[in-house]
């Protein structure tokens, strides 16, 4: 179990498919998890990168972190 079920607000998963940290499968089968228990999530996939997102995706990264975080903060019942 990936303790999916005890996820509480809003949740963005956000991996890149050359990551050895925390392999891709890994991050599918929590994925599955919070589908299993109707868990909403946002899921942002970053092809070819490892870990750490790396020279072109990192501003697309941190925009989106920002106006994730910002969006939750303005609207956080929906």
């Amino acid at each position: 179990n990936d303790r999916a079920d005890e996820i509480k607000g809003d949740l963005l998963i956000v991996y890149g498919t050359m990551d050895s940290t925390v392999v891709p499968m890994n991050s599918e089968l929590f994925l599955q998890d919070c589908i299993n228990n109707n868990i909403q999530n946002d899921v942002l996939v970053y092809p070819g990168h490892p870990h750490h997102v790396q020279r072109t995706g990192k501003l697309h990264h941190f925009e989106i972190m920002l106006t994730y975080l910002i969006y939750r903060l303005k609207y956080p019942e929906e």
